[in-house]
């Protein structure tokens, strides 16, 4: 016996020998199809509680639909176990729904701590570099941008608008969450070049403040956070800055999304 084995989670498992009862009902056949590869799905995808919960809605589910099998042969009203069958049908949508609910949770936890621990290393690389070698600009830019990264997911988030691929793994996950901080920050990072060389013109305040203070530079950081924030405006002021935009091109339905963003499944039944 392998030691800590006892201390690992239980994994949950959905497993049936009923074809052969089922061969002459392939409606009811069907939707049990439809239960072994939702429990396979929530299975390799869900942790914890909800995976319990949604192997814990499969099995009632098939026990309903096994229930009908035995209905039919006792040669029941077809009226009303044409109404179970509707029933679960139903039932199954709701499974799906509370699986693809629980699942792009889960992958947003995932998601997020690949975001945060890379924006925090790339947060104290940055700041340590300011330290040490001074142009505190890039730095800033650097960390503004970052930050802007994060904060969009989380609005994302909090909004229940941030669809995430589950199916891929919880590492590739986890991976795509490392790059968008990256990705803020290399945006931050060239529009604070952009604006400092004077490739795009802006009315910034004068570099002498109050007190000693830079308005020019915060107004910088502002603006790389913005960058990190919202990569489509990003790009389109690089675009214009550089002459490459051209003809704005037609929307498309994944520019609303940030990257490693999937859309939306069709639910089965629907």
């Amino acid at each position: 016996m392998r030691p800590f084995a006892r201390l690992r989670a239980p994994r949950f498992s959905f497993h049936r020998l009923t074809d052969w009862a089922t061969k002459d009902e392939p409606d009811i056949a069907d939707q049990l199809h439809r239960l072994d590869e939702l429990a396979v799905r929530a299975s390799s995808v869900l942790t914890g509680l909800r995976q319990r919960i949604c192997m814990q809605l499969v099995l009632a589910s098939a026990g309903h639909l096994l229930s009908l099998v035995d209905a039919r042969a006792r040669h029941e009203a077809p009226e009303k176990t044409a109404e179970a069958l509707q029933d679960e049908q139903n039932r199954l949508v709701h499974i799906d729904e509370y699986f693809e609910s629980a699942a792009n949770g889960q992958a947003q936890i995932m998601y997020f701590a690949g975001m945060a621990v890379v924006a925090g290393l790339l947060g104290g690389l940055s700041a340590g570099l300011w330290l040490a070698v001074g142009q505190r600009g890039l730095f800033a830019a650097l960390i503004a941008g970052s930050l802007g990264a994060l904060i969009s997911v989380m609005q994302r988030i909090d909004d229940r608008s941030f669809q995430l691929e589950h199916d891929v793994g919880r590492k590739y996950v986890l991976f795509l969450g490392g790059v968008r901080p990256l990705l803020g920050a290399a945006f931050g990072l060239a529009v604070y070049l952009a604006f400092k060389s004077q490739l795009i013109a802006l009315k910034l305040p004068g570099k002498a403040g109050p007190a000693g203070a830079d308005p020019r530079f915060y107004a910088l950081v502002v603006l790389s956070f913005v960058a990190g924030f919202n990569e489509r405006w990003a790009q389109d002021t690089l675009a214009a800055a550089t002459g490459s935009g051209g003809a704005k091109a037609k929307p498309d339905a994944n520019d609303a999304q940030p990257n490693a963003e999937a859309p939306a499944r069709p639910r089965p039944g629907v």
